[in-house]
């Protein structure tokens, strides 16, 4: 059965992989969709490449996993990490927001302030790809000093994998980072998925330095040149720092890690990221079904059908589980005065409060939909198929499925490159300020807002979705 599942799996994934090729390789996204669809495209006069390869990629998905049904509260977390020995943990920009890291999206964010200082920019995230790189690197040296190496500190997920790994835990640490704060943290058994700026290499020769040699022309944002080559005229030699830009091959490290990894791992935590990456966002879907699956993250990701979902602040909820698994775990990682207190038992409820009298009519607005009755309630006429119906579900919630017009703010369809330090910022809620309240646990409590769904000090609930 197992056999069969990856077979199922590698074919749809194998075609993702296919058009992540495609792009790296320099394909043309419109043959790319010919080629997919069996029809000519026809297009708007301009369209960017780049929009073209989010259409591709939005429109690709692969197969829906079903949950295990043994596996759905914190204890349960607890006892995985006990047990088992072979864990891949997969990371993105929450593991070390708490760091100092800048963010990329919010009203401030390095993209905001890109946008500003070069208005000819035709995306802000342009600056990470590798064609417009090679065209003008400004925009990228402007911002690379903002996270260069030596400035910032390993926060408490950054020690909890480490002690994963002391104990013999950990199968793989992959990250999509570009801070370095896992080789900082001590973790041997990592694979930097977008590389870092531990190194850099020239353009044209593809001569290699550490980040000390190039450190002061970044931190003066100048571009650094090769000092061992001279390129012929037209191109140039720059010393460009070891991160895989849109448009680049990722490491063969990766490719032959994650071949043997899928077959051998036993838990798969992912914590802080959004998994719009791909490949690496399709390590989920590469594990045989039987493999438990955990999400430790701000918000959902829908679209991903975690076993276990503890939403908030990703230090916040590890130092939980460290304080339950105990011993070294608790007191090498724990860093809260006060643990958390469970209170599932009275939980608050946000959910029918955020709907006041004046927006009911605006939520239900003039579609002929029915959102809200008059007692507040929820009209069910649909329900969302992410909300199980299994016989031990407790009182599980029905939630109508709701169109964007109902939501603003809600998750974004693009599948973009964008994760941790390559553009992603993983305090997105700081740019949605139309979207509905966002309740949260108290600052010393948490709750199970469902099953399989925990609610942390920290979390961000911005759709319907995620109440249900």
């Amino acid at each position: 059965m197992i056999r069969d599942h990856l077979k199922y799996v590698q074919n749809a994934v194998g075609v993702i992989c296919w058009i992540e090729n495609q792009r790296s390789n320099g394909a043309n996204p419109e043959a790319v969709i010919t080629h997919l669809t069996g029809k000519d495209l026809t297009l708007p006069d301009p369209v960017s490449d780049l929009f073209l390869w989010n259409i591709i990629n939005d429109n690709l998905e692969p197969p829906k996993r079903k949950r295990l049904h043994d596996v759905t509260t914190v204890n349960d977390v607890v006892h995985l990490i006990n047990k088992c020995s072979n864990i891949i943990v997969l990371t993105g920009a929450g593991v070390s927001v708490s760091c100092g890291i800048p963010d990329f999206r919010s009203k401030n964010g390095v993209y905001a302030r890109l946008a500003e200082d070069f208005p000819d920019l035709p995306d802000p995230q342009a600056m990470f790809d590798i064609n417009y790189f090679r065209q003008n690197p400004k925009p990228f040296f402007k911002f690379a000093k903002e996270i260069y190496p030596g400035q910032f500190k390993p926060s408490p997920c950054h020690r909890f994998i480490k002690l994963l790994e002391k104990n013999k835990k950990l199968l793989r640490n992959y990250t999509q980072n570009i801070d370095t704060l896992e080789k900082v943290a001590g973790i041997n058994n990592v694979i930097e998925c977008h590389g870092s700026f531990s190194t850099a290499s020239c353009t044209f020769c593809g001569y290699k330095v550490t980040s000390d040699d190039i450190k002061e022309e970044i931190f003066q944002q100048q571009i650094p040149y090769c000092t061992k080559c001279t390129p012929p005229e037209g191109v140039q030699n720059v010393m460009k720092p070891d991160i895989v830009f849109f448009g680049e091959h990722l490491s063969d490290a990766f490719h032959e890690s994650i071949e043997y990894d899928v077959t051998h791992c036993d838990l798969l935590i992912v914590i802080g990221s959004s998994l719009k990456v791909r490949p690496v966002s399709l390590i989920p879907y590469s594990l045989p079904s039987k493999v438990p699956q955990i999400l430790i993250n701000r918000e959902t990701l829908p679209k991903n059908y975690f076993d276990i979902e503890l939403l908030g602040d990703s230090d916040v909820i590890v130092d939980h589980l460290c304080n339950l698994l105990g011993g070294d775990w608790k007191n090498e990682i724990c860093w809260r005065d006060t643990p958390l207190v469970d209170i599932s038992d009275n939980p608050p409820t946000p959910f029918l409060n955020m709907f006041s009298t004046s927006n009911k009519e605006e939520m239900n607005g003039d579609t002929g939909d029915t959102l809200l009755s008059s007692d507040n309630s929820l009209s069910v006429e649909e329900e969302d198929e992410n909300v199980e119906s299994t016989s031990d579900d407790v009182q599980p919630v029905k939630c109508q499925k709701i169109g964007k017009r109902h939501i603003q703010g809600g998750h974004s369809g693009h599948s973009s490159m964008r994760d941790s330090g390559i553009g992603e910022n993983s305090n997105s809620s700081q740019e949605d300020s139309s979207s509905p309240s966002r309740p949260a646990s108290h600052e010393n409590s948490f709750y199970c807002l469902r099953k399989r769904r925990y609610v942390f000090p920290g979390a961000e609930l911005n759709d319907l979705y995620d109440f249900c």
